[in-house]
């Protein structure tokens, strides 16, 4: 939550006039499991939210089923409109996931750090970045073993 707090004026005040956006898979390098999908549409939900109708995101993981769709319609398979080229994106939203982890007496503490970063996708500029920490504390049973 914070980071859409802080990445949503940011899109808002780039100089483009419409803005397009990806979200990448974010990538987990922690030793947990995490549902990066949940995290990446919670993120882009909030954005979507905010930042609507200035700022555009596509949906780059459902490629797949729009590439079917078009295909569908170009050849008359389905009824459609007019044709229209795929977006490229002008930033992309990239993340991932860190972990540490500290067992002693039978307790575990695991140290998660959170980096999220804004790139120009033309240039590589990292326009923002930042990164967010928590601490998962608890017993060391089967699931650590």
């Amino acid at each position: 939550d914070q980071a859409i707090a802080e990445l949503s004026p940011l899109l808002l005040t780039l100089d483009n006039a419409d803005i397009t956006v990806a979200a990448a898979t974010i990538k987990n390098e922690s030793i947990q499991p995490f549902n990066t999908a949940l995290l990446t549409d919670r993120m882009r939900n909030s954005l979507v939210r905010r930042t609507s109708p200035r700022v555009r995101y596509l949906a780059r993981e459902h490629i797949d089923d729009v590439m079917r769709e078009r295909e569908g319609k170009r050849t008359g398979a389905f009824a459609g409109g007019v044709s229209k080229a795929l977006l490229g994106a002008d930033y992309l939203i990239v993340g991932r996931i860190n972990s540490l982890s500290k067992r002693s007496s039978g307790d575990r503490a695991d140290y998660f750090q959170l980096n999220f970063q804004l790139i120009d996708a033309e240039s590589s500029v990292i326009v923002w970045s930042d990164g967010y920490e928590f601490k998962k504390v608890g017993d060391a049973g089967v699931i650590y073993q």
